[in-house]
């Protein structure tokens, strides 16, 4: 399956949805969503602590740099999206740390390996896109305590996600895409798009 770049064209082909948005993205973004898992292979791709802290700098590196830009728009508090609860690299940070590993002397990833995020609502997918992954995540972590017990320690908080509040703050970050989706139809196409490129980068992040 080559995939490999994502244009607002394509996206600006779709009819505009009268779904929720919510279901707009996950229906258009099905496949990529199962070639992305599929290349990074998880949990069976994770088999020791080695390997652990390997995934967990990759996506340090990216989302460090994503995080960044995603914080660089002003839009998010007035829809009703509190980013800094929705920050990744922190809890990578307290992982790796607790691995023994500095996440200051990691760079964070080339601006080319980042996907394309011209406006608000390109980035409004990225975080569609990071949001919709603590909900996989929680059964990752329970593979990995499964494997490592103890030996995980401390280092579980990206799995983890939000914990036990994570069903609850996917059920609101998706009643707040849906009512931005309705109040702004003709973003529609670039949030999808900006979801299609987030997905992208991160399968060809993760297995360079």
């Amino acid at each position: 399956m080559a995939l490999s770049t994502v244009s607002d064209s394509e996206s600006d082909s779709c009819q505009t949805p009268l779904r929720p948005l919510s279901l707009e993205l996950r229906e258009e973004t099905a496949g990529l969503h199962r070639y992305t898992e599929q290349r990074l292979g998880f949990p069976d791709a994770i088999t020791n602590l080695i390997e652990y802290g390997s995934c967990l700098e990759r996506f340090y590196r990216l989302y460090r740099p994503l995080e960044t830009e995603l914080a660089a728009f002003d839009e998010w508090r007035s829809i009703g999206i509190e980013l800094e609860q929705c920050r990744q690299a922190e809890r990578l940070a307290r992982d790796l740390s607790a691995l023994g590993v500095s996440p200051s002397q990691l760079a964070g990833a080339p601006k080319a390996s980042l996907p394309a995020l011209l406006d608000f609502p390109h980035a409004l997918g990225a975080l569609y896109v990071m949001e919709g992954s603590t909900l996989g995540s929680q059964f990752i972590l329970r593979h990995l305590t499964s494997l490592f017990g103890d030996k995980i320690g401390a280092a579980d908080s990206f799995f983890r996600g939000h914990g036990e509040q994570t069903t609850s703050r996917w059920r609101e970050f998706k009643r707040v895409l849906d009512d931005y989706g309705l109040e702004n139809l003709s973003h529609v196409p670039r949030i999808v798009a900006g979801a299609k490129r987030t997905f992208l980068s991160i399968a060809d992040w993760m297995q360079p």
